[in-house]
């Protein structure tokens, strides 16, 4: 019986894979980005695609404002600064 209703969950979860990823890609995006938000996150990944800009739509949104890379490289930055900074004055 478990095993039935772990084929059944696993379907469930292909299911919501493919379904992100057919509606993530209309939106611009990758197929493998779309089917992993939809296979992890399930019924919330499906939602979230729902809702996500499209590319275009999210390129003139972001004019003008840092990138995700350009925050995650400051983030970074600060935090081995910071880490450095810790190990200095602890010696």
């Amino acid at each position: 019986m478990e095993s039935v209703q772990f084929y059944f969950y696993l379907i469930i979860l292909i299911g919501c894979g493919i379904l992100t990823a057919y509606i993530h890609k209309k939106n611009g995006y990758s197929l493998l980005g779309g089917f992993l938000w939809g296979f992890f996150f399930n019924v919330i990944g499906v939602v979230i695609v729902l809702t996500e800009l499209t590319k275009e739509e999210q390129k003139e949104a972001d004019k003008g404002h840092l990138s995700m890379k350009q925050w995650l490289a400051i983030f970074l930055g600060i935090g081995i600064g910071l880490i450095a900074l810790f190990f200095i004055l602890a010696h």
